[in-house]
């Protein structure tokens, strides 16, 4: 914040004035708006086709003064085939370093089933002010007064106030008498239709001429179905339930409508299940392998005879499966030496001495007498 004052002489160039100076001498006597009583306070009016005009007129907008001498006329773009659009007149306050001017110009809207006009520009630097909004029908070549909604004197775009306290409305009734001519236009329309088509039924008897009219009415009339055109079979209202194993098994559709249905329980036979009808009760049954065997039998042993060596082999396939199998069995005798004992008439060496004494077997077979020798 600073103090800001003028105007002084100027003494070596030391009091120089920009233009936004200059226009602050009439802060506080004039207020941003249209001037209601020059011009034709730039209101806007329609022209043949896409055309419209912008009257003279006036404007004084942050610190700047707009002067429109004479009738402008701008150009609505084309309208949209399907889709409706609403444009801005606007008065445009550009004080960038590039432009520092103020225009009239139409800032298009976007084209919409329900449209809403443009935004509007406003910065430290630009700023923009509606003159009026023109609503741009789809389809439509001309533009009347009744599609121009003038914005001059509202609060995006005030009349000047201050020295200036006569406002004419003249300007803003042209508008409001176009758009109440076209309105009233229609409404007659409307009537002098309806009124011509129960004129004759007022002569008369009127009653009986209305009940007859009221029996000439067609489906059409009335916006209904002809009989016998529509669909008219009724449905089942049967309901269905299921519940543990039971699915829906029919549908049955007549005309479009569900007149029938029913349901069944599954089984295990529908689940391609092929065992016991009873899962509670199933048996395992194991598959059948033809495999092979074997058997050994060396008959009963005595005596001295003894098992000497077994020899089995077993071949099996990659799921265990004994797909070969043979075995062996050989005997043997058991002689004394395999159990440590003496042959006959022989005498125990030194190491077979027994408490001091020599010990010698005489006899023969598995028989003898054993003698103790002193040493």
């Amino acid at each position: 914040m600073s103090i800001t004052f003028g105007f002084y002489n100027s003494m070596n160039g030391d009091r120089k004035y920009d233009a936004i100076e200059m226009s602050k001498l009439f802060d506080g006597l004039i207020a941003d708006g249209v001037f209601a009583t020059v011009g034709e306070s730039l209101m806007v009016t329609e022209k043949v086709g896409m055309g419209i005009i912008v009257s003279s007129g006036r404007a004084w907008f942050n610190h700047t003064w707009t002067l429109n001498d004479a009738n402008l006329i701008l150009n609505i773009a084309s309208s949209h085939l399907v889709l409706n659009r609403i444009d801005t007149v606007i008065l445009e306050v550009n004080s960038e370093a590039a432009s520092r001017s103020n225009s009239i110009k139409i800032l298009e809207g976007t084209a919409g089933s329900d449209p809403v006009p443009a935004t509007l520009t406003k910065t430290e630097l630009v700023n923009q002010y509606p003159l009026a909004q023109v609503y741009v029908g789809a389809g439509v070549t001309d533009i009347t007064q009744a599609n121009i909604t003038n914005k001059i004197g509202t609060a995006d775009c005030p009349f000047v106030t201050g020295v200036i306290d006569t406002i004419n409305a003249d300007s803003l009734l042209l508008q409001w008498d176009s758009e109440y001519d076209a309105w009233q236009s229609g409404v007659d329309s409307d009537w002098e239709a309806w009124f011509a088509t129960i004129q004759g039924a007022l002569d008369g008897d009127p009653a009986g001429n209305l009940l007859a009219m009221i029996n000439a009415l067609t489906y059409a009339d009335v916006g209904a179905q002809v009989a016998g055109t529509y669909n008219t079979r009724v449905g089942t209202d049967a309901d269905i339930s299921l519940s543990a194993a039971e699915v829906l098994a029919s549908v049955t559709l007549t005309d479009g409508v569900v007149s029938a249905h029913s349901k069944r329980t599954l089984t295990l036979a529908h689940l391609g299940y092929t065992g016991a009808t009873n899962a509670n009760n199933y048996t395992y049954t194991h598959p059948t392998y033809s495999g092979d065997d074997f058997s050994l039998d060396t008959g009963l042993l005595s005596g001295a005879t003894v098992v000497s060596d077994i020899d089995i082999n077993v071949s099996t396939d990659s799921l265990g499966h004994v797909t070969d199998a043979n075995g062996t069995v050989a005997t043997r005798n058991l002689t004394p030496a395999n159990i440590g004992a003496l042959a006959d008439h022989e005498t125990a060496v030194n190491s077979d001495k027994v408490d001091g004494y020599h010990i010698t077997k005489n006899g023969s077979g598995g028989t003898g007498i054993i003698n103790f020798i002193t040493a």
